[in-house]
C-alpha cells in the first residue's frame, strides 16, 4: 500500500485451490467419458467466395463436456487439463463413435465433416488401428471427412501424422492444419504434409 509494509501472499493456497479444480473438472471429464455425456455441437464453415457454397457445405463437429447438473462446461476450462491428464486420446476415441453415427445423415443431407484430432492419439498403435477400423465402416465419399490437426502437433509428432495420413487418405479423409502461423512452421514444412486446407492462425 505503499506505508513500507511488507505484504506475503500464500501461493499454496492457491496451489490447492488449483489442484481442487483441477480434480474436479478431471472428475467430470471421467464421469462424461463413463456415462456418454460429451456433447458434440455442429459449427458451419462458411467459405470466403459464395460460389464455394454452393457446391459443397461442411460442418466441424466441436466437443463439450456436460457436468452431471447439466450444465456445459466451457472447452477453456476442460481442454488444458484433459492434456494435462493425457486423456486427449480418450476424448478423440469417444468422439469419433459419435462421427461414425452421424457421417451417414449429414452425407445424405449434403455435408462434409471437419473433427480435431490430436497426433498424439494415433501414436499407439493400438488407436490407429482402431481408427482406420472405424474409417473402413463408414465407406466414405473422396473428402467427406476432414481431420484437423494443430500446427503445433504436427511439427511435434511428425512421423506418426505422416503414417496416419498415409493410412487414412485412401479411406476417402482430407486433412486441415490448424492455428498455422502460432509456431514456427513454414509454407515449405507443411509441403511435407500435403494438407488440404489450412487454417491461419488468430494472429495472423
Amino acid at each position: 500500500d505503499g506505508g513500507g509494509a511488507i505484504q506475503f501472499q500464500d501461493r499454496s493456497s492457491n496451489l490447492e485451490q488449483r489442484l481442487e479444480y483441477e480434480m474436479a473438472i478431471l472428475q467430470q471429464v471421467r464421469e462424461a467419458l463413463e456415462y456418454k455425456q460429451l456433447v458434440v455441437y455442429a459449427q458451419p464453415i462458411f467459405p470466403t467466395q459464395v460460389q464455394v457454397m454452393a457446391t459443397e457445405r461442411r460442418l466441424e463437429l466441436l466437443v463439450r463436456l456436460r457436468a452431471q447438473s447439466g450444465e456445459i462446461i466451457s472447452p477453456a476450462d476442460f481442454f488444458p487439463i484433459m492434456n494435462q491428464y493425457a486423456y486427449t486420446p480418450k476424448i478423440d476415441m469417444a468422439i469419433l463413435e459419435k462421427v461414425v453415427k452421424l457421417i451417414g445423415p449429414l452425407k445424405q443431407q449434403g455435408w462434409k465433416v471437419h473433427v480435431n484430432l490430436s497426433p498424439i492419439t494415433i501414436t499407439k498403435p493400438t488407436n490407429l488401428e482402431y481408427i482406420l477400423k472405424q474409417l473402413d465402416s463408414m465407406t466414405l465419399e473422396q473428402g467427406q471427412l476432414c481431420f484437423e490437426i494443430t500446427e503445433h502437433a504436427i511439427m511435434k509428432y511428425t512421423r506418426s501424422t505422416l503414417v496416419f495420413m498415409a493410412a487414412a487418405r485412401p479411406r476417402g479423409v482430407t486433412f486441415a492444419v490448424v492455428e498455422f502461423g502460432s509456431g514456427y512452421a513454414s509454407f515449405g514444412t507443411l509441403g511435407e504434409f500435403n494438407c488440404e486446407y489450412i487454417k491461419l492462425g488468430s494472429g495472423l
